[in-house]
């Protein structure tokens, strides 16, 4: 009987998961798409643009690893609610982030010039900010999995490999994006 009700909680976890993805991606969907449509409608120059976008998303991008950091040191000392709070502010940052990501990455398109395509560095500075928002997805993921199974008070100061590896997956994240982000300015 034990093992049905694991099985129906991990079930559930996993619909909450399928849904807490669904909905954070059609909320960042949505921003980008209206940020995007407000630079359009303004008439913005996207080069411009893409600097405030870029650095806005590294400020997120670093609260995000920071709040992880938090949360880490949170359940190591057995301060759940303040774990649970800080994994909440760290899934907001990251839906941020990866919102002026978008931003950034169409003004980023924008400014290419299409004879330049095969030849010009924008266009490798481009597929590799691409490259570097499929592996947030995949860290948003992760870091959602986290959030949920907190939650569901899964982790204290005796277990929390998951909230570990979470962490150092973002601080990852952020030095590869310091790279790319020198790489773009060097470029442009």
């Amino acid at each position: 009987m034990s093992d049905l009700r694991y099985s129906f909680s991990d079930s559930a976890l996993m619909g909450w998961l399928l849904a807490g993805c669904g909905l954070l991606a059609g909320l960042v969907t949505s921003v980008a798409w209206l940020a995007i449509r407000l630079v359009e409608q303004l008439g913005w120059d996207p080069g411009w643009v893409r600097l405030p976008a870029f650095g806005l998303s590294t400020g997120l991008l670093f609260c995000c690893s920071l709040q992880l950091a938090q949360a880490q040191g949170a359940v190591n000392r057995e301060k759940q609610q303040l774990f649970r709070s800080c994994l909440s502010r760290a899934l907001g940052c990251s839906a941020g982030f990866m919102t002026m990501q978008a931003v950034g990455l169409w003004c980023l398109i924008q400014l290419q010039q299409s004879e330049h395509v095969a030849t010009g560095s924008l266009g490798l500075v481009i597929v590799f900010t691409a490259l570097h928002a499929l592996h947030v997805s995949v860290a948003v993921l992760c870091l959602l999995f986290v959030t949920l199974q907190a939650r569901r008070n899964r982790y204290d100061h005796e277990y929390s490999w998951g909230v570990t590896f979470c962490g150092w997956f973002w601080h990852a994240l952020g030095a590869v994006w310091a790279a790319i982000l020198v790489a773009m300015l060097i470029a442009t």
